[in-house]
């Protein structure tokens, strides 16, 4: 028996009965959204297609295309966005460096040891196409002196000092070098 007769039956006067069946095309929900990326549906019916890519900064793992199946459901499963790796930062002479994780986004610190001083950035950041955004800064010699420091000069005997003889640093500088 078809789905036909058995969905309808005919009366004694030939005509058969409502409601007649219909064929409707199946149709697959939304495509499911991914943290960090972007979906492009191309419809919703049977064999439509969605594109999934992702964001500046991340990369895409499994299938890049699904497809709508004659289920109703999505075939090809869904994919995920990674963050993008950055190589392990350079590891400076006389100094350290310290981070948490070497993706898009996230900084690494560096810092010198004791009577060395940072030449170049204290921190770095993790770009996009997975590059550093600066050059690893390199620690020489030298004292570096914080806000409050309070900094006094004298000269030896014979020679006088030109310029003050007291320096502080305000919030958010460093003092370096010597007076001239």
């Amino acid at each position: 028996m078809t789905l036909f007769q058995s969905a309808n039956k005919s009366f004694a006067d030939g005509n058969w009965s409502k409601p007649y069946p219909e064929c409707i095309p199946v149709e697959c929900p939304h495509p499911e959204d991914i943290l960090n990326g972007i979906v492009d549906v191309q419809g919703l019916m049977y064999l439509s297609t969605a594109v999934y890519s992702c964001k500046a900064g991340y990369d895409l793992a499994g299938n890049s295309t699904v497809l709508c199946g004659q289920s109703g459901q999505w075939i090809g499963g869904v994919p995920i966005c990674h963050p993008v790796k950055c190589a392990a930062p350079k590891e400076i002479p006389n100094g350290s460096v310290r981070y948490f994780k070497l993706q898009f986004s996230q900084s690494v610190t560096y810092s010198c040891h004791r009577g060395y001083r940072l030449q170049g950035p204290e921190m770095l950041t993790c770009l996009e196409n997975g590059q550093w955004h600066q050059e690893a800064p390199t620690c020489v010699i030298g004292k570096i002196f914080h806000f409050k420091a309070l900094i006094h000069y004298e000269c030896h005997k014979g020679f006088v000092l030109e310029g003050r003889l007291l320096f502080s640093c305000n919030l958010g500088f460093i003092l370096q070098g010597a007076p001239t």
